[in-house]
């Protein structure tokens, strides 16, 4: 029995064994009908970013690349977006091969999505360019010009172009108050570029694009103060407002849904000098006049720093003299330079309001090492060096805060008088070739206002030891701001 079982399965073993042979020795004739795939490629006539002017035609040709024709044909789109994490808005400019249309958003950065899809098989393809919209007053040198009891903008371009009047001109030949003494450009939470011009009675916001007026003092607040002085306006931390108006802040943020207004002033009575020092940490630090001393600003209400220890190199809630200025240094860093309440002798102190003891240096600066430092009129701090640049009549120096001594950097003609004073500083492009490294100043010689582009080198002098460009033929100048491309 047990002889007869091994046949058996002997048997079965050698029958499954023949029939794998055979059928791997078996030839497949069979006829498939393999399809090949068509291979697109997509061209353009544009390669890398795409510049094209507000309201000027934008025109990209495209060369289709196929290995099997499609047998019924493509549909179309050219998408634009803003360049941004999530694009809210989608602009559909076209549904033809090629592209040919009229640009009118905004002026900033874009992506733009070319879509082609196989009317056949439906399978779809994709080309991407990077498009960047340029206003006519995209970038460069805001000034404020005055003449004949009225005040106007002008730009100076970074091809040496000036555009004049560029404010009455959009505005059906409206000026600006007499006195505009300020603008200023800042970037929002959103990117969003801002332009403001502070006057001592009025606060005036033209559009960014064009510089047609979108609003006024009353339009900023809730409840308008009853006193209109406004000083300066500041955006720190990308969402954290403030405008200085008559001593006082009035403060907002936009980490909550529009519309945006800014709070009533902060209780108390204040005097706050126009500078903002600023962290993360620590939010707005602002000095006041009345007390001498530093108090941060939390958007609604003003309170002081804690206790400093007793070892602290200065009391930030104590300080007893007259600020002259106040501006960010390198790091974290601010640079402040006081006098005393008699007007015969001048501090330079180093603060870092993010740590809980601010305090970081103070320097006693020799009058006879820094000629009119005491009554100096303008000021900017180094985001480079522990420098601040000074002008005291038609001079302008450098003051080197580790060494107490300041040296005369460029000398102006006699009788020019230096209205303003500012730092190449680019909010949106940190890579700027001149970020950091150049200094704009609007002077005035009598009625004829100039502006000047100086350099900085390694050492803090200046290129060359003079300016790198001049622009003349201005009426009085009030202010210059840089104006980045938005």
């Amino acid at each position: 029995m047990c002889t007869m079982k091994k046949a058996l399965i002997h048997q079965l073993f050698t029958i499954l064994l023949t029939a794998v042979v055979v059928t791997g020795c078996y030839k497949d004739k069979g006829n498939y009908d393999y399809k090949e795939l068509n291979k697109v490629t997509i061209e353009a006539d544009v390669t890398g970013a795409v510049s094209v002017l507000l309201q000027d035609t934008l025109t990209i040709n495209t060369t289709i690349t196929e290995t099997i024709p499609s047998t019924g044909g493509y549909d179309y789109e050219w998408v634009l977006y803003q360049n941004i994490g999530a694009p809210i808005t989608r602009w559909a400019l076209a549904t033809t091969k090629n592209l040919k249309a009229q640009i009118t958003q905004t002026p900033g950065t874009y992506k733009l999505d070319y879509f082609m899809k196989d009317k056949a098989s439906g399978i779809s393809y994709l080309k991407s360019f990077t498009i960047n919209i340029v206003g006519k007053f995209n970038e460069g040198w805001l000034v404020i010009e005055e003449e004949g009891g009225a005040c106007d903008l002008s730009m100076i371009a970074p091809n040496d172009a000036i555009f004049r009047a560029i404010y009455s001109s959009a505005n059906k030949n409206h000026f600006l108050p007499v006195g505009s003494h300020r603008v200023t450009v800042v970037r929002d939470r959103l990117g969003v570029q801002k332009v403001y011009v502070l006057s001592p009675n009025e606060f005036t916001q033209p559009y960014f694009v064009d510089f047609l007026k979108v609003g006024s003092f009353n339009d900023q607040f809730w409840g308008p103060p009853s006193i209109k002085k406004p000083q300066e306006y500041f955006i720190e931390g990308s969402s954290n407002e403030v405008m200085l108006n008559n001593g006082y802040p009035f403060g907002m943020t936009t980490m909550v849904p529009a519309p945006y207004k800014l709070n009533l002033q902060a209780p108390g009575t204040w005097d706050l000098e126009p500078y903002s020092i600023y962290t993360t940490s620590s939010g707005f630090v602002f000095y006041d006049k009345l007390s001498q001393r530093f108090y941060k600003y939390n958007l609604t209400d003003l309170f002081p720093f804690a206790a400093p220890p007793s070892s602290a190199v200065f009391n930030v809630n104590n300080v007893g003299k007259k600020m002259l200025f106040a501006g960010a240094g390198t790091g974290q860093l601010y640079n402040c330079i006081f006098k005393n309440n008699n007007d015969d002798s001048v501090f330079a102190f180093t603060m870092n309001p993010s740590l809980t003891n601010p305090a970081i240096d103070t320097a006693f600066i020799p009058a006879a090492n820094a000629p009119g430092l005491v009554n100096a009129t303008k000021f900017i701090s180094s985001k480079l060096l522990p420098h601040v640049y000074y002008v005291n009549g038609n001079q302008l120096y450098l003051l080197d805060i580790p060494a107490r001594r300041a040296r005369v950097v460029f000398t102006f003609p006699a009788g020019t008088e230096v209205a303003s004073m500012k730092l190449h500083v680019n909010l949106k492009n940190g890579s700027d070739v001149y970020q950091n490294k150049q200094i704009a100043v609007a002077a005035n010689e009598g009625s004829n206002g100039k502006v000047y582009l100086f350099t900085i080198e390694a050492t803090g002098d200046f290129t060359g030891n003079t300016y790198r460009k001049l622009y003349t033929g201005f009426a009085k100048l009030n202010d210059i701001a840089l104006k980045w491309a938005p």
